[in-house]
């Protein structure tokens, strides 16, 4: 009668599929939950880095096993795989936002202008408004001095001047917050078609939903309108893209919107080292017997019955006659 010794079993593998199984949907609630506003930004941040010590404790106990299981042989080798596989899952996410800021080299804060950046305005009611303000002070200074350098800020995020009435780039810059969905919180219409304005809105990163806040202001200029924008994240996290891509990628929409609504128009970058400032056309002066200079726009008249006068000209009905 031949002897038969029991078949080893990796006592590991078991809490090691357990544990994985466990971290890779508290991860993923906690994302899905942040992007449909059930959740703040640093609540998801503290869910994500328990499902990471779940995951690191599934896959320590995975290496255990394959190495007990490499000397004596035995089963529990897919369970123990099943629970690598869980924690390399797991431990992604935290990795990625530990990993980030070695590899986006990009500003928390990012404007076309860094030496007079458009204004945010901040909801007070948000749920995370609190940490925010906290994270905000906390940066502030840093992140003004990294902006007054001028570094982190590509070449190409740089104001833009359109030879177009500011008014027309406002309902332009309107339009690409609706097609791209980004819910605006705050706009200050032109009362006039060249009186300055702004609009901000709220775009959310990617992959892990961080809210991004980003600013149009737009300005009357000689040639027509000059557009500065702002793009500042809430956090101070990173996903897989940046803010200058945001920027970059609202001035490409805006540039279709433009396109398919007059046809033709026509764009120039400034370079903030060359003057803000264009001179406008020279015009003699009134003591140099040039012609008084025109209004910038017609001025509204109320209707009234007018009587012509003995010169010719035109009188308000019921002045007196002479």
């Amino acid at each position: 009668m031949t002897k038969r010794y029991p078949t080893y079993h990796a006592s590991a593998a078991v809490p090691s599929r357990a544990l994985g199984a466990i971290a890779v949907p508290v991860g993923l609630v906690a994302v899905l939950a942040h992007r449909f506003g059930l959740m703040s930004a640093w609540d998801m941040v503290v869910a994500i880095f328990l499902a990471a010590v779940l995951g690191g404790l599934a896959l320590a106990l995975a290496l255990v096993s394959f190495q007990r299981l490499w000397r004596r042989g035995g089963i529990g080798f897919g369970q123990a795989s099943f629970g690598l596989l869980y924690g390399l899952i797991a431990l992604a996410p935290a990795a990625a936002l530990l990993a980030s800021p070695l590899f986006l080299r990009d500003a928390a804060d990012v404007s076309t202008n860094p030496l007079d950046p458009p204004e945010l305005v901040r909801n007070e009611l948000a749920e995370d408004a609190a940490t925010d303000r906290v994270l905000d002070s906390a940066l502030e200074t840093v992140d003004r001095q990294f902006a007054a350098l001028q570094e982190g800020r590509p070449a190409d995020i740089v104001p833009r001047r359109y030879r177009m009435a500011p008014s027309q780039i406002h309902f332009a810059a309107r339009e690409v917050f609706t097609r791209k969905g980004w819910p605006l919180v705050d706009e200050i219409l032109p009362d006039l078609p060249d009186m300055p304005s702004r609009l901000q809105g709220e775009v959310r990163s990617p992959v892990l939903g961080l809210v991004r806040d980003l600013a149009v202001r737009i300005q009357p200029d000689p040639l027509g309108a000059l557009v500065d924008l702002r793009s500042a994240s809430r956090t101070g996290l990173r996903d897989i893209d940046g803010n200058a891509a945001r920027i970059r990628e609202f001035l490409a929409a805006m540039d279709e919107v433009l396109l398919e609504t007059y046809g033709r128009f026509e764009v120039l970058d400034v370079s903030l080292e060359e003057e803000e400032e264009l001179p406008l056309p020279e015009t003699p002066s009134l003591e140099q017997g040039g012609p008084a200079p025109l209004p910038a726009f017609k001025p509204y008249l109320p209707e009234t019955d007018e009587v012509p006068s003995e010169g010719g000209e035109p009188a308000l009905a019921g002045a007196p006659q002479t």
